[in-house]
């Protein structure tokens, strides 16, 4: 269910990245705070959770699902931004990169410190089993 709620997400992403401005339906980023830059955070943290629980498909440590879920958000939005440098009808921005940057890592945090202080023994034995402990 995460890795179809990731693929809507990536798609919603790179569809709402690259349409003119104005283009019905893209209203909605006048909901977040900041305007862009609130929905740049918003975007990049939503796809950051949805690229951990997705990973947790397929890995069982909660730190190496993270750092691939960063990895995947960070190279996403650099992504985004450089396929916006190629249509006329859109501005990259470094500003755009660092909310987005901003909202995964936030989320990150939230996540390492939601497992860590809810499942402490769970954390534990992932700390052991990759050296890190």
């Amino acid at each position: 269910m995460a890795a179809f709620a990731l693929g809507v997400h990536l798609a919603a992403l790179w569809v709402y990245s690259l349409v003119p401005p104005g283009t019905p339906g893209t209203e909605v980023v006048g909901l977040f705070p900041g305007t862009y830059l609130g929905a740049h955070f918003a975007a990049h943290a939503v796809l950051f959770a949805l690229a951990w629980m997705a990973a947790g498909l397929r890995w069982q440590s909660p730190k190496v699902r993270a750092a691939a879920a960063l990895a995947a958000s960070v190279v996403l939005n650099a992504l985004i931004e450089f396929a916006q440098l190629l249509v006329p009808w859109r501005n990259a921005s470094f500003a755009d990169f660092l909310a987005g940057l901003a909202g995964a890592l936030t989320c990150a945090a939230l996540g390492w410190a939601a497992l860590a202080l809810l499942q402490p023994a769970r954390w534990e034995n992932a700390e052991a089993a990759d050296g890190t402990a």
